[in-house]
């Protein structure tokens, strides 16, 4: 019986994490990437992902390599950073190829500290940082959401064929 309670002292050990001189596993990262309209090809660091809407997870924190591709539309890059333990949800507008010559949007490219997630009225347009995010010409009411702090609104004036560029603390 004591053979028995030796070995019963080793599992809540085992339960509690190992042995101590273990380095704890890094802690992974989700990314999930949804495109307007849904059904476009996902590539992550120049590998298929699959067609979005669609979700990574066990992610390797660091810097992603995303592009999304449907035919019909213009192809969309961006560079995304993943923090251990995040979840990032990113939006993507593709536009169509071959419409009106003339520009009748442009971009917003949002930077906050610590980051947020904005909303252009109910619609939620992604977690800053983001780049290029295509928006209708026209002034725009922003709400900047971060848990633990008040919500901060901006107006944002976007011109046709141009990038409007914010960046701020909250």
């Amino acid at each position: 019986t004591r053979a028995g309670s030796a070995a019963s002292a080793t599992p809540p050990r085992a339960a509690s994490g190992g042995a101590t001189d273990a380095a704890p596993a890094p802690a992974l990262a989700t990314l999930e990437v949804v495109t307007r309209p849904p059904g476009a090809r996902v590539v992550v660091d120049g590998a298929p992902a699959g067609t979005s809407p669609v979700v990574l997870r066990d992610r390797r924190p660091g810097k992603v390599a995303l592009v999304v591709q449907k035919d019909g539309h213009a192809p969309l890059a961006r560079a995304v950073d993943l923090a251990a333990g995040q979840h990032r949800t990113v939006e993507l507008v593709l536009e169509k190829k071959g419409g009106a010559t003339a520009p009748r949007g442009g971009f917003l490219t949002a930077r906050t500290q610590p980051y947020s997630v904005v909303f252009l009225g109910g619609r939620r347009l992604g977690e800053t940082p983001f780049a290029a995010v295509p928006l209708p010409a026209g002034r725009h009411v922003l709400v900047f959401k971060h848990p633990g702090r008040p919500p901060v609104t901006r107006t944002v004036t976007i011109r046709a064929g141009e990038t409007t560029k914010l960046a701020f603390e909250l």
